[in-house]
């Protein structure tokens, strides 16, 4: 025998409401218009970064955008970003999946990243274009002529008059950490060179993804994706999709599917309001204030595993990192409401969904998947393409892997050839051997810079930590000059 509920669905077609639709169509299994109707509910949820996304997507499109079945609660954050305004954007604009840190290089300073989420789809569009391909540096420095000093210079080490030049061993990022210099008291070597373990090989490179900005010429020919472009963003295209979807509104109503037809509605509304909630741009915006390019390094932390250096235009590097790229003009209060409003007719009409089951739930599920569908040109590379021609802007990527990060962060230091010191101050400590590494990165390896007093007043494991590290970061400082500088790559 069938239970009063299921002799309601049979008589319905449609769901738990129990009267025919003015179109019949055929009783969908139970398990498919109970599935269907719940997986809207739980897979279409905003989540605590949209706000994040929003401001990025914002910042590289110039207005507003939502799809047509936007994500329950995208609509309330349009409603908070329009009555936040600035303050709104300063809190959303460095909140994240990580919070970002830059360090500028030739300025000394250090920041949170002020435009994370846009950085993030340009960056990460360039290095999809570079293959993700990476250089892993050399962990050995280089012979090098003899210098005189205080002591003979073979391969890097310092070796007293009664050592052969074969006893002395290649110096390496592991052989510095295997050696035992017991005849040196007080340095408590014996803790620092302890042998490792047979086996253990394990090694944290850090990689580093330098992207490199510049300008382009402006072009009104850019293929066919410029073209679609054209086509989609025309009167004629969108006066016929408004015709089009609000046919399918009507069919959805004579079916009954009254919460897909109403959360279509809704969307189609928001989107056509969103044309007219366009940013505004500073002024100067990607403009350079000075007279240099820029160097800045970014990461998750002080620590991390993966960096980025950005080089090139400073006007563009400045605007993305340390700039706002937009804000909101004041719209009035009638948008802010109407944005929090239809957050409210949409958790109702999804909930009602739910309830309902039938082919409304089916009808919501072919909603969503055609949402979805229709926003690929909302995608992060169609987001970072669209923006980078029509800014007239180009960026590169290319990626290294070191040994570790003091030989990184002194080949950045070398290849800007900035004189400020503090930047780094956050990741390494401002300790006396770090003070004589710079400075001899600074001066190179020329034989009026050595000896050098304060080097000598280094203990022997700092003094070989300088002369590692110093090679290290010159070999790599070097490369990064050749490969950045080759023309072959993109």
């Amino acid at each position: 025998m069938q239970s009063s509920n299921d002799t309601a669905l049979l008589k319905g077609g449609l769901g738990t409401i129990t009267y025919n639709s003015y179109l019949y169509l055929p009783i969908p299994p139970n398990i498919v218009a109970e599935w269907t109707s719940l997986i809207p509910l739980v897979a279409h949820l905003a989540s605590y970064r949209h706000d994040h996304q929003l401001a990025g997507e914002a910042a590289l499109t110039g207005h507003l955008n939502t799809s047509l079945f936007p994500r329950l609660g995208v609509l309330d954050g349009i409603s908070r970003l329009l009555a936040g305004g600035p303050d709104f954007l300063d809190r959303v604009s460095t909140m994240g999946e990580v919070n970002n840190h830059v360090w500028d290089v030739n300025w000394g300073s250090a920041f949170p990243c002020a435009n994370g989420a846009a950085s993030s789809i340009l960056t990460a569009y360039a290095l999809s274009y570079a293959g993700y391909k990476s250089f892993r540096m050399p962990e050995k420095v280089a012979t090098s002529s003899k210098i005189p000093g205080p002591e003979q210079v073979v391969d890097g080490i310092p070796k007293s008059p009664s050592i052969s030049k074969d006893e002395t061993p290649g110096i390496t990022t592991n052989n510095i950490q295997k050696e035992k210099r017991s005849s040196f008291p007080g340095d408590q070597a014996e803790s620092a060179f302890r042998k490792p373990e047979v086996g253990l090989c394990f090694r944290r490179y850090k990689t580093l993804h330098v992207i490199v900005f510049g300008r382009q010429k402006l072009s009104n020919s850019h293929g066919w994706y410029h073209r679609v472009d054209q086509v989609v963003e025309s009167s004629m295209f969108k006066a016929t999709k408004v015709l089009l979807l609000l046919g399918i509104v009507v069919v959805l109503f004579l079916c009954d599917a009254f919460g897909t037809a109403v959360l279509l509605l809704i969307g189609l509304v928001t989107q056509v309001m969103c044309q007219f909630l366009k940013v505004q741009r500073p002024p100067g915006f990607l403009g350079n204030n000075e007279n240099h390019n820029a160097c800045m390094l970014l990461s998750s932390h002080a620590n991390s595993s993966t960096w980025y250096l950005y080089i090139g235009d400073r006007g563009v590097v400045d605007s993305l990192l340390n700039k706002t790229m937009f804000s909101i003009p004041s719209f009035g209060k009638v948008l802010t409401h109407w944005f929090r409003t239809a957050h409210v007719i949409q958790l109702l009409a999804m909930t009602f969904v739910a309830a309902q089951k039938g082919w409304d739930g089916i009808a919501l599920l072919a909603l969503l998947i055609s949402a979805h569908a229709m926003n690929w040109r909302y995608g992060k590379n169609q987001l970072a393409r669209r923006w980078l021609v029509t800014e007239g802007v180009c960026v590169k990527a290319k990626s290294f892997e070191f040994t570790g990060r003091t030989a990184m962060l002194g080949a950045i230091h070398k290849m800007s050839g900035t004189k400020a010191m503090s930047w780094m101050d956050e990741i390494m400590p401002p300790v006396p051997r770090r003070q004589v590494w710079l400075n001899r990165l600074g001066k190179g390896w020329d034989e009026t810079s050595f000896p050098d007093p304060a080097f000598v007043a280094l203990s022997r494991f700092d003094q070989d930590w300088v002369l590692l590290h110093s090679g290290l970061a010159t070999q790599a400082a070097d490369i990064l000059r050749n490969e950045l500088d080759d023309k072959s790559w993109a």
